[in-house]
């Protein structure tokens, strides 16, 4: 983990998870098992990230969404979360 970084509230990681420098993950954010979030990335609050995902430079997943296992995200790629959810409605 970098010292760069800033983790907020009580989510948690799996072991191998890197986070790089100026990277944001925010409250209740639950990062699996050897996930990589790159330099810039935003994790919203309430986001799951599954094992061996890579969040790249950038890429913002927004609150409340699920990143599957073994997904990559591109640079600048928006996942969206909540919104979503309420479209289905």
């Amino acid at each position: 983990m970098s010292k760069n970084l800033l983790i907020l509230g009580a989510g948690g990681h799996g072991k191998g998870t890197v986070v790089e420098p100026k990277a944001i993950v925010n409250a209740n954010s639950i990062i699996g098992k050897g996930s990589i979030i790159s330099i810039g990335a935003i994790v919203d609050h309430d986001v799951i990230i599954e094992k061996y995902v890579h969040v790249n430079a950038g890429a913002i997943c927004k609150a409340g969404s699920k990143i599957e296992e073994g997904r990559k995200l591109e640079a600048g790629e928006v996942v969206l979360g909540y919104e979503t959810a309420k479209a289905k409605e």
